[in-house]
């Protein structure tokens, strides 16, 4: 290949990249980024289940990274203290240039980001909410150059009650942590969960731990330990066990139901739809506190024709 024809091509691509670079750089100023929390009173070391939404006020279609939530991190200050990255983001220095469009009033979720442990170089050092006190927390993403900064949370930690502050002291022992953490590069075997259930099942963390469970039990190692239609169904009774202490983490466990009653039939036998039906129905407040308004409304549809076609049956 020649000279002339090489210096053409890397001039061609060299234009490409700096126009892409432009066109994400001019979606930065019509984009916005919200921060959902599920409680906002919380107790000493709590995990906090976020949901993160990328919204566009352009009345024309935008071209944002693929990968944005790739570049993900926390945030929390301590009183009046200055704010501190929480340690474990997403932001993996990724430079992937792949886009796609966002239409005009639509949105990207990152659902289920959870605020729980510091960790440095992948091991855990500490607890985000690690004393009772007032909290600020914020999130940021990258979009090339810019920096979107998300609506600042205050959060208060209060001291445990007696059932929780016994299950925090079993929390502190690392497998725990690890495994209510729910990073997937973590293989946990579930029966040290299961210890915290049994134990305080009358906790907050419990609900925790049977959302971890039930995740754990999706995930390809234990499909293969146990079956895959065994380890659906597990997933689904954990699912299942989630109470409604913390309404923001009974809807996303509510929502991971109805998607397994939409996906897989052998749970879908064991599944009561009209009840899921009407769960789901009276979840509305809850979701717009946690952003979860158009993933509930979809949920809504997808649940009223799965009845319909039971109905005919």
């Amino acid at each position: 290949m020649s000279c002339l024809i090489k210096c053409t091509i890397i001039t061609v691509l060299l234009v490409m990249s700096s126009l892409a670079n432009a066109e994400t750089n001019d979606a930065a100023k019509d984009l916005r980024l919200i921060l959902r929390l599920d409680a906002t009173t919380i107790f000493l070391h709590e995990p906090v289940y976020a949901t993160v939404v990328l919204q566009s006020s352009s009345l024309e279609s935008l071209r944002v990274p693929t990968y944005i939530f790739n570049s993900l991190r926390f945030f929390r200050a301590y009183n009046k203290e200055k704010f501190v990255s929480c340690g474990y983001g997403k932001d993996t220095g990724c430079v992937d240039r792949a886009t796609h469009i966002l239409e005009p009033d639509k949105e990207i979720v990152a659902p289920d980001e959870l605020l729980f442990l510091f960790v440095v170089n992948g091991g855990p050092v500490g607890f985000v909410f690690d004393k009772p006190g007032k909290y600020r927390v914020k999130a940021q993403v990258r979009l090339d150059k810019e920096v979107l900064e998300s609506n600042t949370i205050d959060v208060t930690v209060k001291q445990p009650p007696e059932d929780d502050a016994a299950a925090i002291d079993l929390l502190v022992d690392l497998k725990h942590m690890v495994i209510l953490n729910g990073s997937p590069l973590w293989v946990v075997d579930i029966q040290q969960i299961e210890q915290l259930v049994n134990k305080y099942p009358g906790s907050r963390y419990a609900d925790y731990a049977h959302f971890r469970v039930a995740q754990q039990y999706l995930t390809q190692t234990y499909r293969g330990q146990v079956g895959e239609k065994v380890a659906v169904i597990k997933a689904y009774e954990s699912y299942s066990s989630v109470s409604n202490r913390i309404p923001g983490l009974r809807l996303r466990a509510l929502c991971r139901q109805v998607e397994m009653v939409c996906r897989y039939a052998e749970v879908r036998d064991k599944a009561d739809i009209p009840e899921l039906q009407s769960e789901i129905v009276s979840s509305t407040d809850t979701a717009k506190v946690i952003g979860y308004e158009k993933k509930v409304a979809a949920l809504q549809e997808k649940l009223k024709g799965l009845a319909e076609s039971e109905l005919r049956k």
